[in-house]
């Protein structure tokens, strides 16, 4: 990554990060503790890549990725206000083993919205999806995990909406 926090505890943090060309714009390792506020302009492939955290964040916005928007393995964390602009994969990649509470976001122009893998969960209040090929995937990607689980409130979106059969995406309001 660009900018590494490694081991960190993180404290109300404000972080902006532009034109990063590296494989992660910002890649957060094995910390905890809360953000304010990320910002990610111009990525060269993920924007914010998350791994082995606790990680509270209040706004993130990721306007330009070459990959995912928002990577998160291998962790527990809970977003406020998520809005992830042209992502070019996709907007929110939850993986291995990962919990997520997602309070609101906004994912625009993105091959896939969100994929929930490989024994993870999502716990979302709102989502609003908007020029993706594919709304939410559940799956299971890799052979020592299980499937992904999405619970979803309310979610605006036109699009596909594929699970495998190890997994499961529960709606409760299609807007």
């Amino acid at each position: 990554g660009c900018l590494n926090i490694y081991n960190s505890n993180l404290n109300r943090s404000n972080i902006k990060v532009f034109d990063a060309p590296c494989e992660d714009s910002l890649n957060l390792i094995n910390s905890r503790g809360n953000i304010k506020s990320v910002e990610i302009y111009n990525a060269y492939q993920d924007g914010l890549d998350i791994d082995f955290s606790e990680i509270i964040i209040n706004n993130i916005k990721v306007d330009s990725s070459g990959n995912d928007c928002l990577d998160l393995s291998s962790g527990k964390y809970f977003i406020k206000k998520a809005m992830l602009l042209k992502c070019n994969d996709k907007g929110i990649s939850i993986g291995e083993t990962s919990n997520l509470e997602l309070n609101e976001a906004i994912v625009e122009e993105a091959n896939i919205g969100i994929s929930v893998k490989d024994s993870s969960t999502l716990k979302a209040n709102y989502l609003d999806l908007q020029n993706v090929n594919i709304c939410i995937e559940a799956k299971n990607k890799k052979q020592e995990f299980e499937g992904g689980l999405a619970n979803i409130r309310e979610i605006r979106c036109q699009n596909l909406f594929l699970e495998d059969k190890k997994s499961r995406i529960k709606i409760e309001n299609k807007i």
